[in-house]
């Protein structure tokens, strides 16, 4: 019984972090040529919405998408680890160690980038990621933060 319970709660917190981490590789497994579609998208989207493109791109509005594209990654990951990781430990404890557990997945997220023709590996980028890591961690500090919880266990 006990081992059918700790099987669903790996199944339903551990799951969704292994797909989102998953994603995030897939992501940046795109060669240049791939990840250039998705400028593509966005000019296609410039022009629909009745911008110009040549204008967008020149204010680096596409550039500032893929940094907020990073920042919404790593916050989503931020928040599933956290689920993971706040069965287990302490509030604040819960908060760092997700928070690590998030910074090493950046990190070698930027070194699996090296390997894909066309890409490179940006420590800036994990500063990026950091962003949204830091604005989650806020939040679930915020929302779970001065409940008095030790530890509960799974």
């Amino acid at each position: 019984m006990l081992q059918s319970f700790r099987a669903k709660t790996l199944v339903f917190y551990g799951l969704p972090v292994v797909l989102w981490m998953t994603v995030i590789f897939l992501l940046s497994d795109q060669t240049k040529d791939e990840s250039k579609g998705l400028s593509d998208l966005f000019l296609a989207i410039f022009r629909f919405l009745d911008l110009d493109p040549v204008r967008m791109q020149e204010l680096g509005v596409p550039h500032l998408i893929r940094k907020a594209a990073h920042v919404t990654e790593y916050f989503i990951l931020y928040l599933l680890v956290y689920r993971l990781v706040y069965r287990h430990y302490p509030e604040k404890t819960s908060l760092l160690w997700t928070l690590m557990i998030c910074i090493v997945y950046a990190a070698s997220d930027e070194y699996h980038q090296t390997f894909v023709p066309g890409r490179g590996g940006q420590v800036s980028d994990v500063g990026v990621d950091s962003i949204g890591m830091i604005l989650a961690l806020l939040g679930c500090w915020k929302m779970y933060g001065r409940t008095g919880k030790e530890v509960k266990n799974a």
